[in-house]
Parts: structure tokens; C-alpha cells; sequence
């Protein structure tokens, strides 16, 4: 096999399906897992699934990615995708034990927050700059297009296979992405690269500014922790809002979820139109945001209508951010594989916080309505980091236009 050439068209649509398979493969083993562990253990084991992918990714993957070469970037996402497929291989085997799946949840949740930033810098460097934004997109519409295909997938061979079949799936897919990334051009980075953000000592990575960051990039900064806050929130909301304020049934809420990856797949498909075919920031933002009135109104159709709405916004919302701070820190000369570290980190973060703030708010009584209008305050916000990042030139350039 030969290596793809320098940030050609083909090397970034293997970028694009390394994406969606891995992709794919994550969600069938969290379907496998959460499906198992709440039919065999109960929903308290369920919640402590989730703090396992969670927490330790969250205190000590950003240390460790930092602490990754900038000369070996992609050869260390490819490693960790092999550990990956080993122990997923495993737990084929092992998926009837709870400690084993809290111990498989814990390091793997751990080692994809480590691949996640090298995954990006592999991205980010290997595409050309006029089309990094319509890579960039068409990689979180490859996370929306897994919403549509996997559970579906997933759902019909844990019933026929097994749920161990699902983690030989997933283990397969990891091998076909290191593969494909094997492929993909990078050029070649000094060592030097990385070293303002290396030489920050310490595991436990606070959340702080990237180091090197100037005005112009923590401003996009601020936009992507206020992006990242909104949909967390929106997480922890959806499936009680679906429950007890929109009524739906379980078909209802299947349909609707389906939605939302279908609003990210027509996202997914503008990317194959070409660059110039993406909407700018503002209208991304603006159906973002209608989408969600949307689907709080319970009336016929709206809310399945709003969720995909909401899906194409998001997806291609979170492509245009990236691309902004991409772009602003090339401007800058801030180190790639650090700066997705930290916006790795704040992810988690969000994640975390949110749904900690809602389950102590259902837990304290509060209505689907009064954490509905906690989310109208999520998204006031992140309207407010937009204002505040447009009036960079740079920003307030990408703003209006696609580019």
C-alpha cells in the first residue's frame, strides 16, 4: 500500500470514514454495555457506568496526550487503537463480570480521550486549509450518521449473535481505522512543536486557557466550552423531556433520536457538495436554536422536526467552531495536539457537570419545565460566547460567510 500524498482529497476522505468507523464501533459496544449492565445489574450500575468513561478520562487524559510526541502523533493514535481492539476482544468474553466492565469502561473511556486530540492534530494537519472546515464537519456528521446506523445495527445482532458479537465488531473496527490512518499523509513535526504546552508539570490537568493562546483564539475557546455546555445540557434533558413533557413512547423517542443523526447526515452529505456549499456560522447557530424551540412544543410533528433540525445545526456548528479555532491557532502558532487536549478535557467537563446538575435538580423535584428553562439559559449563553467571538476579524469573516 502506498501512502497517500500531501492533504489530497483522498487522504482526507479516509480521514472522514476512519471517523465514522470508529464511530460505528463506540456506539455498538455502549449499546452492548448499557443495555447489559441495566438489564443485569439496575439502573444505579447504569449511572456508575457512566462516571467510569467519565471521570478518570477527565483527570488524566489531557496529561497524557500533552505528554505524546508531536513527532509520533499518528503512530501513537494508531498504537492505542490496537490496545483498544485487544481489550475489546476480551471483553467478548468477559461482559457477564461487572468489575471487568467497570475496569473496561474506566481505561478504554480513558485511552479514547487520549486518541481524541492526536486523532484531531492528524485531521487538522493532513487536510488542506480550504477544506478543512468541510472536513471537519463531515467528522462530526460522521458521529451523527453512526447515531442512525449503529443501534439499529447493534440492536438486531445483540438479538441474533449476542452482546459479545457487538465487541468483536467494535474490536474489528478499531483495526480497520488504524489501518486507514495509516494511509493518511501528516507532515512531519519537530519536537519542538509540543514543548509550550509540554512543559507544564503535573497529572491532573486544571482547566485552563491552552498555553500561547491569544485574544483571537480564546475567543472561539469560549465559544466551543459554551457549544459543548449546550449540548451536554441537552443530553441530560432529552430523554425526561421526551418522557414527561412531550409524552412520547419509546418508538416515539427512537424516531426522534433517529432524527437528530439524520439532521447530522444531511449535514454529512453538504460536506460531499464541496466547502463553499457549507452555511455560515450564523445560520449553523440559528437552526441550531430554532431546533430546539422546536422540539419543546408539543404539537404533531414539531418536536421529531426540531430534533432534525437541531441535528444539522449542531453538526455543522461544531465544524465551523473547530475550523475557527483551528485556524486562529495556526495564525498564532499554538500547538494543535494541546489545544484539542484541553478541548477534550472541557468536554468531559461538561459532560460531567451537566448531567451532575440534573440529576441533582430532578433529584430535588424540579419539573422537566424549570430544567427546560435551565436550558434556555445553556443556550443564552453560548449565543452570548458567539457575539463575544464574532468581533475578532477573523471570526467576524467566518461569521457571515462559509468559508
Amino acid at each position: 500500500m502506498s501512502m497517500v500524498q500531501p492533504a489530497t482529497p483522498r487522504g482526507e476522505r479516509l480521514i472522514v470514514v476512519t471517523a465514522l468507523i470508529n464511530q460505528l464501533g463506540n456506539w455498538f459496544t455502549f449499546l452492548a454495555i448499557i443495555v447489559h449492565v441495566q438489564a443485569q445489574h439496575g439502573s444505579a450500575s447504569s449511572a456508575a457506568v457512566f462516571f467510569a468513561q467519565t471521570v478518570p478520562a477527565l483527570i488524566a487524559a489531557r496529561s497524557l496526550s500533552d505528554r505524546v510526541p508531536r513527532t509520533v502523533t499518528k503512530q501513537a493514535w494508531i498504537a492505542l487503537q490496537i490496545v483498544l481492539a485487544a481489550m475489546t476482544i476480551s471483553m467478548s468474553a468477559l461482559n457477564d463480570h461487572l468489575i471487568a466492565i467497570y475496569v473496561y469502561v474506566a481505561v478504554s473511556a480513558l485511552l479514547r480521550a487520549v486518541s481524541n486530540p492526536l486523532f484531531y492534530t492528524v485531521a487538522i494537519n493532513g487536510t488542506h486549509p480550504d477544506r478543512r472546515k468541510a472536513v471537519l464537519t463531515a467528522v462530526s456528521g460522521a458521529g451523527s450518521l453512526s447515531l442512525v446506523i449503529s443501534p439499529a445495527i447493534g440492536g438486531v445482532l445483540a438479538d441474533v449473535a449476542g452482546i459479545g458479537w457487538l465487541f468483536v465488531v467494535d474490536a474489528a473496527t478499531f483495526v480497520i481505522a488504524s489501518v486507514l490512518i495509516g494511509l493518511v499523509w501528516m507532515p512531519p513535526q519537530s519536537a519542538a512543536d509540543g514543548s509550550q504546552l509540554a512543559s507544564r508539570p503535573g497529572l491532573i490537568r486544571h482547566l485552563v486557557w491552552p498555553r500561547g493562546a491569544g485574544p483571537g483564539l480564546i475567543r472561539p475557546l469560549g465559544t466551543w466550552f459554551a457549544f459543548v455546555l449546550l449540548g451536554a445540557a441537552l443530553n441530560s434533558v432529552e430523554l425526561p423531556t421526551f418522557d414527561d413533557w412531550l409524552m412520547y413512547d419509546s418508538t416515539g423517542f427512537g424516531i426522534a433520536l433517529s432524527m437528530y443523526g439524520l439532521g447530522g447526515l444531511v449535514s454529512f452529505v453538504f460536506t460531499l457538495l464541496g466547502p463553499t456549499r457549507l452555511p455560515p456560522l450564523v445560520l449553523s447557530a440559528s437552526a441550531y436554536l430554532l431546533g430546539l424551540v422546536l422540539w419543546v412544543i408539543p404539537l404533531s410533528v414539531l418536536p421529531a422536526v426540531g430534533f432534525l433540525l437541531a441535528g444539522a445545526g449542531s453538526t455543522f456548528a461544531s465544524g465551523a467552531i473547530r475550523h475557527l479555532i483551528a485556524t486562529r491557532a495556526e495564525e498564532d502558532g499554538v500547538d494543535v495536539q494541546g489545544l484539542w487536549g484541553w478541548a477534550n478535557q472541557v468536554t468531559l467537563f461538561a459532560n460531567l457537570a451537566m448531567y451532575g446538575f440534573f440529576t441533582a435538580l430532578f433529584g430535588f423535584g424540579a419539573s422537566v419545565g424549570a430544567c427546560l428553562v435551565v436550558l434556555a439559559i445553556v443556550a443564552l449563553g453560548w449565543v452570548v460566547s458567539l457575539g463575544v467571538a464574532r468581533r475578532h476579524k477573523t471570526v467576524s469573516s467566518m461569521w457571515v460567510k462559509g468559508e
